[in-house]
């Protein structure tokens, strides 16, 4: 296959299908080369070219390249009409990472805010972030959220450890 005899559409067509060969193969690196080079051939459809985007995003976080991580979904909200709740989470996860905890704390909050049903992870997440700040009055309601909707013997712990820390005994 001869690239250069490729028009832009057909080559951004094979760059993809590398793409997902290489993700296939778990060749992370070659998977974002790939995917980069179909979106820089600047002729997909702006929903795919989107996807791909956020593919790429998703990528470096499975590298552990945070930094990448938040560049690449900052890139990828300029092509899409609004930010879903699982972009803020996993940039909320890379500040984390990068030891940014007020950003990580701004996006998971974005997130949990704007998902219909947030999930355990992202609300654990806010927990453990509001906790490291030494802020329980705003644990507290993320604590009595994850009690309520999944009933884990640790999260009362956690949560009457809260109240304790708050000296809030009545909730106890």
């Amino acid at each position: 296959l001869n690239m250069k005899r490729l028009n832009p559409f057909e080559r951004a067509l094979i760059y993809r299908l590398l793409g997902y060969v290489s993700y296939f193969m778990q060749d992370f690196q070659a998977a974002i080369e790939n995917f980069s080079n179909a979106v820089g051939e600047e002729i997909l459809a702006p929903r795919d070219e989107g996807e791909l985007r956020f593919s790429i995003a998703q990528l470096y976080a499975a590298l552990a390249q945070w930094r990448d991580v938040v560049a690449s979904i900052d890139t990828w909200a300029l092509y899409v009409p609004e930010r879903s709740p699982l972009s803020y989470y996993l940039t909320a996860i890379a500040y984390y990472q990068l030891g940014e905890f007020d950003n990580a704390i701004i996006n998971v909050e974005k997130a949990v805010d704007i998902a219909p049903d947030p999930k355990e992870g992202w609300l654990q997440l806010l927990a453990a972030l509001y906790v490291k700040n030494q802020d329980y009055r705003s644990a507290a309601p993320v604590l009595e959220e994850l009690v309520m909707r999944f009933r884990k013997k640790e999260y009362w712990s956690q949560l009457s450890l809260i109240y304790g820390a708050l000296d809030d005994r009545s909730e106890e």
